[in-house]
């Protein structure tokens, strides 16, 4: 199979939120964006949250809650020119479902997640048949 890589199936671009913030500001901001995810400042340190993640944290803790006790840490990161496999790997072998994308440069350009996987292999082998 041919090498699929990771850039040309991450979402673009990310949006991070300070870890101080709310689980309702959060919510407002994944929800303006269309976002399932945002990448998360916290302690000088990146993580994530999800939307999975926000949902958990309002049933138990409300909407006035800081994210800062929901934050998925440390951040797994891949780099946009690996393969979509490799990617998939790391997520299964992490027992995670994203993964921050990083450029050339070290910088995160995108996230992916196992759906967007999931959605291009589908495709894959659609194709063959």
């Amino acid at each position: 199979m041919e090498k699929i890589l990771v850039k040309d199936h991450m979402k673009s671009p990310v949006e991070a939120i300070e870890s101080t913030k709310t689980i309702r500001q959060a919510a407002s901001l994944m929800t303006s964006h269309k976002f399932g995810s945002l990448l998360v400042i916290h302690e000088g340190k990146l993580g994530i949250i999800t939307e999975r993640d926000l949902v958990y944290a309002l049933a138990e803790f409300g909407e006035n809650s800081s994210i800062a006790h929901h934050v998925s840490m440390p951040l797994i990161k891949i780099d946009q020119n690996e393969d979509i496999i490799a990617a998939a790997s790391i997520m299964l072998n992490k027992k995670i479902r994203r993964l921050a994308v990083t450029g050339e440069d070290g910088k995160i350009t995108g996230i992916i997640n196992m759906r967007d996987i999931v959605d291009e292999l589908q495709h894959k082998l659609i194709e063959r048949s």
